[in-house]
């Protein structure tokens, strides 16, 4: 019986793999595939999609409270962050499930937050992304690298089947 994560337990985010940045929340990147509509005399326009050709991925990260390293991110030219999440699964047994996330891009907006009489700062970040791989339970989900033509969806390969086709 497969087993289906609930909540999760606890998330961090660590830049260059190591220095913990204080966290809120963050949302994991949209994977949308380019697409161009097709349509002719007589037939009924449709879009096709490129299943190698990703569009540009930005994400977003919450920051709890004014954390210097976690603003001084949008001051580098390019980022790398491990995103990971534990996340509890319900059944009779209390178990985790891990969920990795690597991100490499720079950051693309910021925005320190409302400041308001007993409410709390959660300064915001948008990054574009160049790179992104989604690793649940050591299986690697998803891979995005624009700069390698790698596209690895569901697991699966998509640009080994061009590459072959192409002779690289």
């Amino acid at each position: 019986m497969a087993v289906v994560p609930s909540l999760i337990a606890d998330a961090l985010v660590k830049v260059n793999g190591s220095q913990t940045i204080g966290l809120t929340s963050y949302s994991l990147p949209e994977i949308k595939f380019k697409g161009e509509d097709v349509g002719g005399l007589g037939v009924g326009a449709k879009t096709e999609n490129l299943k190698n050709m990703v569009e540009p991925m930005t994400m977003s990260l919450k920051i709890r409270g004014v954390d210097v390293d976690a603003i001084n991110l949008i001051q580098k030219n390019k980022v790398n962050l491990v995103l990971a999440a534990a996340i509890q699964v319900d059944g009779d047994d209390l178990s985790w499930i891990p969920v990795i996330a690597t991100i490499k891009g720079s950051a693309s907006s910021f925005k320190m937050g409302e400041i308001t009489k007993g409410g709390k700062l959660e300064p915001e970040m948008e990054l574009s992304l160049d790179y992104y791989k989604l690793e649940i339970k050591g299986k690697v989900i998803n891979e995005i690298d624009q700069d390698n033509n790698v596209v690895v969806v569901d697991g699966r390969d998509i640009y080994e089947g061009i590459k072959s086709v192409l002779g690289g």
